[in-house]
């Protein structure tokens, strides 16, 4: 049985139904030829189309496969034997089509083509076109990205993990390192994930009262914390791609007690200075 058809036979609930659409669709990008949109609700699924009926059944059927039933128009669910009942509403061609919102949420990440994908168990080669909606990529970098939020709960630190596995395994034959810095001092998610044996000898903390109170130089201050953060990097498909963690602070007290702010710290001034040269 191929992915696809397995998919179809584990329909739950109605949302398991939008969910395969969405996929098989490409996030509704790609429905077939007559085909105006499909809107899911919790008591019935409608679709809007132009054509003969009979072409919206076949297209129903061969998403669905045997869970599409074409007598009665309804799709089999697996809890209790029963039915999600599909509409058709017939429409003018003229009719606008409508696709949601003009931006991709970031559940609907989920449903971007993507190269791996063009097999023929999962979608065929129009699928790995990119979505109009999507942001445009970038040539080049960017060197430096920021995880930001003004409150609690949000997803901020899981988005960073995804990003940086993202990164880890992006096809490149090119050395990669990444350098996650957790400058939450509220609430310093990324460094309650580390083990002890992953966790480095400094901390993000340090850094900054070594960085206000330098006691060789600025740059033997961050020459040093390079090569402790260097011993406990993590190697993720061999040494051509690195992951570096600076926690926030290597034990609360230093949170706690903490007498320089990150706004006040010379490197911020130096950074901003127009005699500086990162380069």
């Amino acid at each position: 049985m191929s992915l696809h058809m397995d998919a179809a036979a584990r329909l739950l609930t109605w949302l398991d139904v939008e969910r395969l659409l969405k996929h098989r669709t490409v996030l509704w990008s790609h429905l077939p030829h007559g085909v105006l949109g499909v809107d899911c609700f919790a008591s019935g699924m409608e679709v809007r189309h132009f054509v003969n009926s009979e072409h919206v059944d076949n297209w129903l059927g061969q998403i669905f496969g045997h869970s599409y039933r074409k007598n009665n128009r309804s799709i089999d669910l697996q809890i209790g034997e029963s039915s999600y009942p599909v509409d058709f509403v017939q429409e003018l061609e003229t009719t606008a089509s409508s696709f949601g919102q003009s931006y991709p949420l970031w559940r609907d990440v989920t449903y971007l083509p993507t190269y791996e994908t063009t097999d023929a168990d999962s979608a065929p080669q129009q699928l790995v076109k990119r979505l109009e909606n999507a942001p445009t990529a970038w040539s080049t970098g960017p060197d430096v990205i920021s995880f930001h939020s003004f409150k609690g709960g949000v997803g901020r630190t899981t988005a960073l993990m995804t990003f940086v596995a993202a990164c880890m395994q992006e096809s490149s034959s090119s050395p990669k390192k990444i350098l996650v810095v957790d400058a939450d001092l509220e609430a310093p998610g990324v460094s309650f994930w580390l083990d002890e044996g992953n966790r480095p000898s400094v901390s993000f903390v340090q850094l900054l009262e070594a960085l206000h109170y330098p006691p060789a130089g600025i740059d033997a201050t961050l020459d040093f914390f390079a090569q402790e953060l260097r011993k406990t990097s993590l190697s993720v498909g061999g040494m051509q791609r690195e992951l570096f963690v600076l926690p926030a602070a290597r034990d609360l007290v230093e949170i706690q007690d903490m007498p320089v702010a990150p706004w006040s710290s010379p490197l911020k001034r130096r950074t901003q200075s127009p005699t500086y040269n990162n380069g």
